[in-house]
């Protein structure tokens, strides 16, 4: 689907080790999606956050891309946070992805924070993507976009088996929703059901043949809320 050229934002992930660029490790290419989707309007992104960062790579990439944007990223790893803490324009925090009431408090600590944009590159498990989406959905601003990475995942029977199978991961999720224009979850609540299908504008997968490798592992999705 997308070809690598080399746009400023795929400079700034192979720059700093990030594997949503075309240089590292998984060599997703994300970035040639994202550069398209965000470049116009970067100047106007002012709040950033991601869910999952290692060792920081991609958040000093949203920081220098996203030049007026503050950026605020969590993960449970201490060290990782450790690594990017106090760096400019970014605030890192401890937060455990697969807990509801780790993510409560972290959420209470920002209030009334909204966000442009928020990314889930986290554990990657079915019910801690579908528990941060239904958490963290409603910090999002009107128009803002979440996106969430390696929805091949989904297709890995070391994430799915957790969950119960494929029918309840979270690419199968997007996909139902594709067909229904309804979002359903046996990881939310019917709160959390309802409001995400009050206030999503749309929801897109995109999917493509790994650029180096060629297997088709390459997925993310992009959310808009009302």
């Amino acid at each position: 689907m997308f070809k690598i050229i080399m746009n400023e934002l795929t400079q700034l992930a192979d720059k700093y080790g990030t594997d949503k660029g075309t240089a590292f490790d998984g060599q997703h290419n994300y970035t040639s999606l994202y550069y398209e989707l965000f470049s116009e309007k970067r100047a106007d992104i002012h709040s950033l956050l991601e869910i999952g960062i290692f060792r920081g790579a991609s958040v000093k990439m949203w920081r220098d891309f996203f030049f007026n944007a503050e950026v605020h990223c969590i993960d449970i790893n201490p060290e990782f946070v450790s690594g990017v803490e106090g760096q400019q324009r970014i605030t890192a925090a401890i937060c455990d992805q697969s807990s509801r009431t780790s993510i409560s408090g972290y959420i209470n600590s920002l209030r009334p924070a909204q966000f442009d944009i928020i990314i889930d590159d986290g554990s990657h498990q079915m019910e801690h993507q579908q528990i941060s989406f239904a958490l963290f959905f409603p910090l999002l601003k009107s128009g803002g976009a979440y996106i969430l990475e390696d929805l091949s995942t989904s297709l890995n029977a070391n994430y799915t088996t957790l969950a119960g199978g494929y029918e309840k991961s979270s690419l199968n999720m997007f996909k139902r929703y594709q067909q229904t224009k309804q979002w359903e979850s046996s990881f939310m609540t019917s709160d959390e059901l309802f409001y995400l299908n009050k206030y999503t504008q749309s929801s897109q997968i995109h999917e493509w043949e790994n650029p180096r490798t060629k297997e088709k592992k390459s997925i993310t999705s992009l959310t808009i809320k009302k």
